[in-house]
């Protein structure tokens, strides 16, 4: 196998300050070690993705097969979800704390978590959209629902803690359903309903 994948090292101090951010259970001081066992990268994830990762899969250690345990562990039930997978050759380079290993998968494993944290905010933006209706029509993709009637509709506005007022309008009963999903999302705004007769 050729040697690690070279950081400039401007990425690779962008790389230092973004785990120094996270919170995580050991004292940093030599990354090479710190991450091979797997455990720091585990929490890595666990903190922007807490139902993820369940840490008490994760043994501290010392010993070369519980690491790779730890890691294998990580590829299967973790990283697979974030679209992304640490080949096996590199995994013992990791476990062995071989210098300049573990800083690209770190990078690599920090541009998934970005990915996944942009498309789920994507989504909770497109189910406000989603549903909503604009003149008591419904926007493309909600042909399947009924069309509200031009007498009735559930009118939902909020306001964000620091933006500004939106109204969606949802469509008769059929659409009302569909307020539960939006609930979530708008846990930290103040809610005004009115039905319209």
């Amino acid at each position: 196998m050729d040697g690690p994948k070279q950081l400039d090292e401007e990425t690779l101090q962008y790389l230092y300050a973004w785990i120094d951010k996270i919170p995580l259970s050991r004292t940093k001081r030599n990354i090479s070690r710190d991450f091979s066992d797997g455990v720091m990268a585990a929490e890595v994830v666990k903190y922007f993705f807490p139902k993820l990762v369940e840490l008490h899969n994760y043994t501290p250690a010392h010993s070369t097969q519980q690491k790779l345990s730890n890691w294998s562990t990580l590829n299967r039930k973790v990283f697979s979800k974030l679209n992304f997978q640490i080949p096996e050759d590199l995994l013992k380079k990791i476990v062995d704390s071989t210098a300049g290993y573990i800083e690209p998968v770190l990078c690599s494993l920090k541009e998934k978590i970005e990915e996944k944290r942009a498309a789920k905010q994507l989504d909770s933006t497109q189910d406000l959209e989603y549903y909503s209706t604009t003149n008591g029509q419904l926007r493309p993709g909600c042909q399947d629902f009924p069309q509200p009637s031009p007498l009735h509709g559930l009118v939902l506005t909020y306001t964000h803690t620091h933006t500004h007022t939106r109204t969606n309008t949802y469509g008769q009963f059929g659409m009302i359903k569909k307020f539960k999903k939006v609930k979530k999302s708008l846990r930290n705004c103040t809610c005004f309903i009115l039905l319209i007769f």
